[in-house]
């Protein structure tokens, strides 16, 4: 078995990178958590109560999901001009990766694919998202994250044996332990060590 030494720079730049990424995990305020706990939440409400009159295009309510995701880019890059940090750790580059594919896949699966895969539709969104609150945990270090996205994965799996009319009250119960709790208690954790 051969062993590598690295090179200083080689060194530093993983110090580096380890120190972006605890910057990162202190700097999370639950704000981005709670802003689309909230809005997914409202939009599941709002679409509940449509299919519950008969409206034949509830589903349309998740468009607002558009508006979420560029408020979330606004929101980062005005953050970032803030903090003065153009350049993305390693934590933060992988949390960014992340969630641009789960928010593609789950843009091309409900709205592209959505005659393929309409039986299993919220098991897939919901696995995806458990997957990306469960990296967001384990990048933070911080588990209620990472218990929230595994409830979220047994909600996404409870999915499969409830009826479509109710699917929106198991995205409001998976929201609530993925988004809603631990945002809050990042918030509070937040709030208390910058006082």
């Amino acid at each position: 078995m051969e062993t590598s030494t690295l090179k200083p720079e080689e060194s530093l730049k993983i110090i580096e990178d380890i120190i972006e990424t605890e910057k990162l995990r202190f700097a999370e305020s639950g704000f981005i958590y709670l802003f689309w706990g909230w809005l997914i939440i409202a939009v599941a409400i709002a679409q509940f109560v449509l299919i519950q009159i008969n409206y034949q295009y509830s589903y349309l309510v998740w468009f607002l999901m558009v508006i979420g995701s560029v408020y979330t880019g606004y929101y980062y890059s005005r953050k970032n001009k803030k903090e003065k940090t153009a350049k993305l750790s390693v934590g933060g580059r992988v949390l960014f990766a992340t969630w641009l594919v789960i928010t593609l896949n789950i843009f091309i699966a409900a709205f592209l694919l959505y005659a393929d895969f309409a039986n299993v539709m919220l098991f897939v969104i919901l696995s995806f998202i458990a997957f990306g609150t469960i990296v967001s945990g384990a990048i933070y270090r911080f588990k209620p994250l990472i218990l929230g996205g595994i409830a979220g994965n047994i909600v996404a799996f409870a999915s499969l044996h409830i009826d479509y009319g109710y699917w929106d009250l198991l995205i409001i119960l998976a929201v609530v332990f993925s988004n809603i709790i631990p945002g809050y208690i990042l918030r509070n954790k937040y709030l208390k060590k910058n006082v």
